[in-house]
């Protein structure tokens, strides 16, 4: 039986019109998962020579280790997206004489063939064969390598099973998955060592081969949950409806209609379509999921937001007196007591070896009872040395009075001596423009994800009985109103979950706020705009991650929304006024707000007159 199943999913899946429809695009993908696997395979083939370079104090072995957790998370995260188990294609057997556990044991299988389980394969076995088996036996390296294996794979059943669970318990996976970012989060801000407890586990796994049982039970396990699930539900009046859940529901927003007259009713339509379709629910869902995981993408920016970095106690009492020669002379660097800008620390660096050859971080200077800074280091006789004092960075190194030329000093070197530095002028710093390009970029597509995600669509989630909205007694006005409200409403909300981003850096969410009232008031009559160019049918039961329903004037909306608003502040940030750039497209959003009206009436007069072409374009498709 098994045998016949695969042969007949062999052969939908050759003999589908995809490929006749769609010859040059499956070239395409085609070519991209060939150029992946021979770069997955050439970086497991270098591997250790890369690791040798980037990182020659390492263990390799224990840095594989422990980067493994972070795979098996990650690698749960993109199968949510972008696997789907094959559940529907055998529906057509369900009414046939085959015994039901065949079924569900194929459908469990098969969804192990999947190039998240063989693609990682060409790093693994490269990687198992030039770092493991010469280090330790050949037995112990392939059982690490087996045990491995083991957990990709119920990697994937896990998948499979939360996949299920999302439609009978949504709740429950959303949960699931904040913790795993909770989890990415805590290892972030060093709450908690994610990499040190993979090193351990798959340390002690590879010097235990006989722990190999471990992950094997781990499948078994898992394997079996799947199982007695599907045989709970392998009915076909069960897959669409949640337990205990009656097919037709108010959804509880009748007092929309009762508070908002016919705008409170369009928006109560909004939100049922938004909640009970499946593409709209998953288009809502990866917006969450992404607000979720949104931390871990502004921490790449903390260093580029952070001034005033501190040196930690070891590096602080670090000795740098220690004579190599006798010859050599101590000479003791002082600023008397200083006034700093809050939680700054004050470094020495120059071009000798002794003050670590320019790096702006590099010597801390010492805090002494009085207040002052001192820090004693030992030169060679007769060097001739060049240095400087920063707080940490270029940015805020000593300049001359009030100008931007580095206030470098030079020394030569003679006997012992203490040199005094006095009223130093720090540069004040200012953010980088790429800095806040990255923050405009990630602050606009983030502080608007939800609204981006269904504002696209507004029009195409109705496509499906447009003709009947446009021959209906309705009034366009307040059809227009809510979707309106409703994209308010989504860019606030997100707006109140990027608050947390206050504990990375104040400096982000001040950036966040200045571009929610730019979504707000701008980007969204973008999309009002744009939408009336819409002309293709949107299948509601379709995956988002498909082109189904996409065109020209979907990927259109990515130049005027996240293109437009870096264009708007470069000129301000490259002439050095950042925060200029920054409260410009704060005013735009004003402005934008103060406008809405007219503007919400030139876009409700175009679509008067586009809505028959609409009607014949949803039609064609």
């Amino acid at each position: 039986m098994f045998r016949i199943l695969l042969s007949h999913t062999w052969r939908a899946m050759v003999r589908s019109v995809i490929w006749k429809r769609s010859l040059g695009a499956s070239i395409f993908w085609g070519v991209i998962i060939l150029l992946m696997a021979l770069n997955m395979l050439s970086f497991g083939l270098f591997f250790d020579a890369l690791i040798a370079e980037l990182y020659p104090d390492r263990d390799p072995i224990q840095l594989i280790n422990g980067v493994l957790l972070y795979y098996l998370a990650v690698d749960l995260l993109l199968r949510r997206f972008l696997q789907r188990t094959p559940v529907l294609s055998v529906k057509s057997y369900l009414i046939l004489p085959i015994r039901r556990s065949s079924i569900i044991h194929f459908i469990i299988l098969r969804s192990l063939i999947s190039l998240f389980n063989i693609l990682p394969l060409l790093i693994l076995i490269p990687i198992v064969l030039r770092v493991l088996v010469p280090a330790v036996s050949p037995l112990t390296a392939w059982s690490w390598f087996a045990a491995f294996f083991l957990l990709m794979l119920s990697n994937s059943l896990l998948h499979v099973y939360l996949e299920r669970q999302s439609l009978l318990h949504p709740g429950r996976l959303i949960l699931i998955f904040m913790l795993l970012a909770a989890a990415l989060v805590a290892d972030k801000l060093d709450l908690f060592s994610l990499s040190g407890l993979s090193a351990a586990m798959f340390g002690f796994l590879l010097e235990n081969p006989l722990l190999l049982s471990v992950p094997f039970i781990v499948l078994i396990l898992i394997y079996r949950l799947n199982y007695l699930t599907f045989r709970r539900h392998m009915y076909l009046d069960r897959l669409a409806v949640r337990p205990g859940r009656s097919r037709v529901s108010s959804g509880g927003l009748d007092f929309l209609e009762n508070l908002f007259g016919e705008t409170g009713m369009f928006l109560q339509l909004e939100l049922k379509l938004l909640f009970r379709n499946k593409r709209t629910r998953a288009s809502f869902a990866v917006g969450i999921v992404t607000l979720i995981i949104a931390p871990l993408i502004y921490f790449s920016l903390s260093r580029e937001l952070e001034f005033y970095p501190r040196p930690d106690p070891v590096t602080i009492n670090r000795d740098h007196s220690a004579k190599t020669s006798p010859a050599d002379h101590l000479v003791t660097f002082r600023l008397p007591n200083v006034p700093l800008p809050e939680n700054a620390w004050i470094y020495i660096t120059g071009d000798h070896p002794n003050l670590t050859k320019w790096r702006p971080a590099g010597i801390p200077m010492q805090l002494q009872q009085d207040s002052s800074w001192q820090r004693i280091i030992a030169f060679p006789d007769q060097a001739r040395i060049r240095y400087i004092y920063t707080l940490g960075s270029w940015a805020t190194e000593t300049a001359k009075g009030d100008s931007l030329k580095p206030d470098t000093q030079t020394l030569t070197v003679i006997r012992d001596t203490t040199v005094t530095y006095a009223d130093p002028q720090w540069k004040i710093p200012r953010r980088s423009v790429f800095a806040d390009v990255m923050m405009i970029y990630m602050g606009i597509l983030l502080t608007g994800i939800l609204l981006l995600f269904y504002g696209q669509f507004m029009l195409a989630w109705e496509s499906g009985y447009f003709e009947f909205l446009i021959t209906s007694n309705i009034d366009f006005k307040s059809y227009l109103h809510a979707k309106y409200v409703l994209l308010v409403v989504l860019g606030i909300l997100n707006y109140l979950l990027m608050l947390l981003l206050i504990f990375i850096s104040p400096v982000i969410v001040y950036v966040n706020t200045a571009l929610t009232m730019y979504n707000i008031g701008v980007n969204i009559l973008i999309l009002f705009f744009l939408v009336t160019f819409t002309r293709k049918r949107l299948d509601l039961n379709a995956s988002i991650f498909g082109t189904q329903g996409k065109g020209a004037a979907h990927y259109s909306t990515i130049v005027p929304v996240l293109i437009v608003p870096i264009l708007i502040y470069l000129p301000f940030g490259l002439k050095g006024f950042n925060d200029t750039g920054i409260m410009v497209l704060a005013g735009l959003g004003i402005i934008g707000l103060l406008v809405k009206r007219p503007v919400m009436t030139l876009i409700l007069n175009r679509l008067q007159k586009q809505k028959y072409k609409m009607v014949a374009g949803f039609r064609q498709n």
